[in-house]
């Protein structure tokens, strides 16, 4: 099939890409350096101009997003008979064959025509009549690895009824098969070094590195390679009107893209106990950065890292939001104290939760690290 038909084909011409909380900025710059058509960021996400070539390279390459969004249909839904013939409106029938199975993702809210179930239920039912008219059967449910999924996102009473071109979500690269208490998402791990001005070019420092997220993106951000790179699937992989070659072709372009010379910044993981540096290097090397990073078993507030010339920190120390650590102000007050000694000629960033009073801290970035709202405080 030429490029020109199964691009025709393509369902959209716009594209939503999400982020987690606090993200827009680094996301913006990224879609802006990769050349897409942002058309406007709105609140954990942002909208570009594209088609299949820019749905299939936004998953591959974007750190910070979240998934990547295909509008499909819109309109006002007050009422659940309005949800209903809104998704009966789209031709469900040329895109998904009932052979397929699909899946529905509501986020209800508060005017909402229902809970979120009620409303996936009926945006179900709409879609499945539609095949049902034009094929004579329609698309069974699997809610866990549908061919398709389907996610609505309400705004007041108007709703978006989009396809899920990524599946499992974004910051899944497929490197973190273990896993410390509470692990740092790996997109926010790259807007937080984003959002901290780190560019590969000084070195890096993560004296907390539990799971080992942070170095690892720092590594792959050095060494200019793609998320992507480290091997999963994505849903689009499963529409049958995507191309396999094309796929494979912008696959081979964007995970093979390197820059001469990368990844000769220090990247340093340590933490106090010897087995999170063990589980760290593990996940780097299914990442295949393990040769990029050092790893290090060291006390923060003792010990400073042998023959690293000043960087940056960034780091997400365990506060005590979900690790019981006893005094997390405490905790707070000890770094910002070394922050301030040892560590004066480094750019130190600390992901605080915002629960905890900080009075030395520049402003700095407000994100959500799993649903808790934080500060990448700058000491």
């Amino acid at each position: 099939m030429a490029a020109q038909n199964w691009s025709s084909r393509f369902p959209s011409n716009t594209l939503v890409i999400t982020c987690p909380g606090g993200l827009e900025k680094p996301l913006r710059t990224e879609l802006d350096r990769g050349g897409y058509d942002v058309v406007r960021t709105v609140s954990g996400a942002v909208h570009i101009r594209g088609g299949a070539e820019e749905m299939i390279r936004a998953n591959l390459e974007l750190r910070t997003a979240g998934r990547v969004l295909v509008p499909v249909a819109w309109g006002r839904a007050a009422n659940a008979d309005q949800l209903y013939r809104l998704a009966r409106s789209y031709r469900w029938g040329d895109l998904i064959r009932p052979t397929a199975t699909i899946a529905v993702n509501v986020t209800a809210f508060p005017g909402s025509p229902g809970d979120a179930r009620f409303c996936a239920l009926r945006i179900k039912d709409g879609v499945v009549d539609v095949q049902r008219t034009a094929c004579g059967r329609r698309s069974s449910v699997d809610r866990k690895r549908p061919d398709y999924r389907i996610v609505a996102h309400f705004d007041d009473d108007r709703v978006t009824l989009s396809l899920d071109g990524s599946g499992r979500p974004l910051h899944e690269r497929g490197y973190r098969r273990e896993a410390g208490e509470a692990p740092l998402r790996e997109n926010l791990a790259a807007g937080l070094l984003m959002l901290a001005g780190w560019d590969g070019r000084r070195a890096l420092l993560d004296p907390f590195c539990g799971s080992g997220t942070i170095a690892i993106e720092a590594a792959m951000i050095a060494l200019d390679r793609a998320p992507g790179s480290v091997g999963r699937s994505y849903a689009f992989e499963k529409w049958p009107w995507i191309d396999r070659e094309e796929v494979s072709a912008i696959r081979e372009l964007v995970t093979s893209e390197t820059t001469a010379g990368a990844g000769a910044v220090p990247v340093v993981a340590a933490d106090i106990d010897a087995e999170i540096t063990a589980l760290a290097r593990r996940n780097a090397e299914r990442a295949g950065v393990a040769d990029a990073i050092t790893f290090v078993t060291q006390d923060f507030f003792t010990t400073t890292p042998a023959d690293v010339p000043p960087g940056s920190i960034v780091t997400n120390p365990p506060f005590g939001e979900r690790l019981d650590i006893g005094d997390p102000a405490g905790l707070y007050r000890r770094i910002a104290g070394s922050a301030g000694d040892e560590y004066s000629d480094w750019d130190v960033n600390v992901l605080v939760p915002e629960s905890i009073r900080r009075d030395d801290a520049r402003p700095g970035a407000h994100v959500y690290n799993g649903g808790i709202a934080c500060t990448l405080a700058r000491l």
